[in-house]
């Protein structure tokens, strides 16, 4: 397989992967059978089969449906951090990347943020402000913006140097015009790249957080608690862990497919070998 066959194969893969999954997430009522919260303790911890897909666990709720209602909850958890972390930290990488003197100061703040794990950092920060969706959004949030900003301000200091910049200012141009016209297109494909592998951490940190007890709380079906539920279970009821898992490995593997595949497509130095 050529490299360019090669990249559009990773595109092309990881994209099919988390569109397959976010259909699965939005049509939920219309793919299962069952309410994900309904109790039936007669049909506790019964094995797959036609009539329960992924078997059901230890309070004889359908796991296939709690997975599929799961995926909601982390999809949209991942997508509302993407699009704060992608706005915060978008913006404030742009200032630090432009202006010097706020890189001097916001980039030291962002230096020491980043020396902690972000999974580290992550469920400090759950543990102090308390588990629930609003809460887990804020803190993966707060989390993924130093990486987003440095990201983005290395793109900013790359292009503010190039000779139609300089052209600009030197005729008068405002920075605000240069930032929005000029060097905001320059980091898009930065940006986008950026975005799809934070949407693959926040949807593992969310699980995270949820087997650890700090994220989202029962009756709500999460994928991570799910998992923590049934690690109990290992040695008489596998599926009640592995099928979960095997979601979050799939999900998180077509955002990395994906994001591998648009770094490829969109940036022209790649493009050209």
């Amino acid at each position: 397989m050529t490299k360019v066959k090669k990249k559009h194969a990773y595109l092309f893969i990881g994209a099919f992967i988390i569109i397959f999954f976010v259909l699965l997430a939005l049509f939920a009522p219309w793919f299962t059978r069952f309410d994900p919260l309904a109790l039936a303790v007669k049909e506790r911890l019964q094995a797959p089969s036609a009539k329960h897909l992924l078997g059901t666990d230890a309070l004889g709720r359908d796991v296939f449906s709690r997975i599929c209602y799961g995926a909601r909850a982390s999809m949209f958890i991942g997508l509302a951090v993407v699009f704060l972390t992608t706005v915060l930290g978008g913006t404030l990488g742009l200032v630090i990347g432009f202006y010097r003197i706020a890189d001097s100061i916001i980039s030291r703040i962002l230096d020491g943020l980043m020396a902690f794990p972000e999974i580290i950092l992550a469920v400090t920060l759950a543990a102090l402000w308390g588990a629930g969706i609003k809460n887990i959004i804020y803190v993966l949030t707060f989390a993924y913006i130093p990486s987003m900003a440095r990201v983005v301000r290395a793109s900013v200091i790359s292009v503010k140097s190039l000779e139609y910049i300089e052209s600009g200012r030197a005729a008068g141009a405002r920075n605000i015009y240069l930032i929005f016209r000029y060097i905001l297109p320059a980091c898009r494909s930065a940006i986008i790249v950026q975005a799809t592998f934070c949407f693959a951490a926040a949807i593992l940190a969310e699980a995270s957080l949820s087997f650890l007890g700090v994220g989202i709380k029962e009756p709500t079906p999460s994928l991570g608690g799910m998992i923590s539920e049934g690690r109990d279970y290992l040695g008489v009821a596998s599926w009640l862990s592995v099928a979960p898992g095997t979601v979050i490995v799939l999900v998180v593997l077509g955002l990395n497919l994906l994001g591998d595949g648009l770094r490829d497509h969109l940036d022209p130095k790649l493009k050209t070998r």
